[in-house]
């Protein structure tokens, strides 16, 4: 490890962390570690989610206005045009009130920190 940098370990809830990654956006690149260190040093969660659901609101309407514009220049042409597949906003999950997360029972090959 280089000697500029320092390793930390953090214990957080399941339940949070499954919570953060299922708001994870499918055209992020980051690693699920990645995604959490970031928004672990956001510090501000609400503000962090926040921007990645405005992000999303923009492509979706970049998305619509790009299916409209093939929808026109194929009409235009008289020959349907087929859109190559693009990456589709995440889109919001609506949560029960009153669900609580489900653990997995911890499995043998895990180790478990002293």
């Amino acid at each position: 490890m280089p000697e500029a940098t320092v390793k930390l370990s953090i214990e957080v809830p399941k339940a949070f962390v499954q919570q953060a990654l299922d708001r994870k956006p499918k055209w992020l690149s980051a690693t699920d570690e990645g995604y959490l260190g970031k928004m672990f040093a956001a510090g501000n969660f609400d503000e962090f989610f926040k921007n990645y659901e405005g992000i999303n609101d923009k492509l979706s309407e970049v998305q619509r206005v790009y299916f409209e514009a093939v929808k026109e220049i194929s009409q235009r042409v008289g020959s349907p045009i087929v859109a190559p597949p693009i990456i589709q906003p995440v889109r919001k999950k609506r949560s029960k009130a009153g669900t609580k997360a489900t653990e997995a029972p911890a499995s043998s090959e895990r180790s478990t920190p002293a």
